[in-house]
């Protein structure tokens, strides 16, 4: 089973309380264990399939917005913020680009932090700047996950959106 660590933190110590966190808690353990990206689809996601450049096209009408927390923006939430950090943009390439992308992090061979970037057929793309691609050589790997990993983790499995009296987007 494959659950959100970033969504059991925020659920943890979010105001649900008493029997509305313990039956949530149990529909997320069950949705984990989905092979679907999007096991309670709320806001209407589809599994898209666009180009590259139409991927660019879209993701180059955001804005870069630092923040410094694990937690992923849903597409939803992405396009309703007018963009996010390098892993919103990373996300919201995934969801655009399909199954056949990855969302990664990396750690830059000259940087001290970690990046997102997303590998798409044989490519380690940076979202944020159209045509500027990595070369493997130029980082290290840290994680890499499918674009149904990707899409359970952002969308916390289609639950956000739910209601802001039991989860909040």
């Amino acid at each position: 089973m494959h659950c959100s660590l970033r969504f059991l933190y925020r659920f943890n110590h979010s105001v649900v309380s008493g029997p509305a966190k313990a039956l949530l808690g149990l529909l997320v353990v069950l949705l984990s264990a989905c092979s679907t990206p999007f096991a309670m689809n709320l806001h209407n996601y589809r599994i898209k399939s666009e180009s590259l450049s139409a991927a660019w096209t879209k993701l180059s009408q955001y804005e870069y917005k630092a923040r410094y927390d694990s937690y992923w923006k849903s597409p939803t939430e992405f396009t309703r913020d007018g963009g996010g950090n390098c892993s919103d943009f990373s996300v919201y390439m995934c969801y655009l680009l399909g199954p056949d992308a990855y969302l990664c992090i990396i750690r830059l061979n000259d940087a001290s932090e970690n990046h997102a970037i997303v590998e798409y057929q044989g490519w380690y793309i940076e979202p944020q700047v159209r045509q500027q691609v990595y070369l493997e050589s130029e980082f290290r790997l840290i994680e890499r996950d499918s674009y149904t990993e990707v899409m359970q983790k952002a969308t916390l499995y289609g639950l956000k959106g739910l209601g802001n009296s039991v989860l909040s987007d």
